[in-house]
């Protein structure tokens, strides 16, 4: 079988770890968690949970 993978999602780890490790460091602090990053949230039917939504870049943008 020969074809083509395309439309790959790539993630770069570096983006989710600097993201992680502010919102670690905030929480580890007491301090509020980084506006710019906290940019969803979740309903669980009993709270409404923060959430951090990532770019991910198109591995064709130059």
């Amino acid at each position: 079988m020969q074809d083509w993978q395309d439309d790959t999602v790539f993630k770069d780890l570096r983006i989710r770890a600097r993201a992680a490790a502010c919102i670690s460091v905030a929480l580890l602090k007491g301090e509020p968690l980084p506006k710019d990053l906290m940019n969803t949230s979740f309903d669980n039917g009993g709270n409404v949970i923060p959430g951090a939504s990532l770019p991910v870049p198109s591995a064709r943008t130059p």
